[in-house]
């Protein structure tokens, strides 16, 4: 069994049934894996679906009933600022939200699905291209 943090670039990708989405779904779709995705992210992919017109609700229920939401209680949110800190040291434009998947990936011993470019090179991270 594969633990994946999906973060908001592949659920993106995954809601607009894109070909990278296709990649997306059979991990996310495939029971032997578990899919968790980090609080922050859902409010990424919530307020793009809403500022698109597309239900960002409904959108992140759906997230919500595809994986287990990763809640940002305290000893997350230190060890997001940590990593934030960290990683803005070699990647001048690292969001916070990024690292929060990446805090997230780590708590949980998780690998990263992901197309954003924040994320190449990184350790434990499944690209996707």
């Amino acid at each position: 069994m594969t633990r994946y943090v999906v973060d908001s670039f592949a659920w993106v990708e995954y809601l607009a049934a894109t070909p990278l989405g296709a990649k997306v779904r059979g991990i996310v779709e495939d029971e032997g894996n578990e899919i968790f995705t980090s609080a922050l992210s859902v409010s990424e992919i919530v307020s793009r679906a809403h500022r698109e017109g597309r239900g960002g609700r409904r959108v992140g229920e759906l997230v919500e009933g595809a994986s287990v939401v990763v809640p940002m209680d305290f000893t997350l949110a230190v060890s997001t600022g940590l990593v934030h800190a960290e990683v803005r040291r070699k990647v001048r434009d690292f969001p916070y939200g990024d690292a929060a998947v990446l805090a997230a990936a780590k708590r949980l011993r998780a690998r990263i699905l992901t197309g954003d470019p924040h994320f190449r090179g990184m350790e434990n991270v499944e690209f996707l291209a």
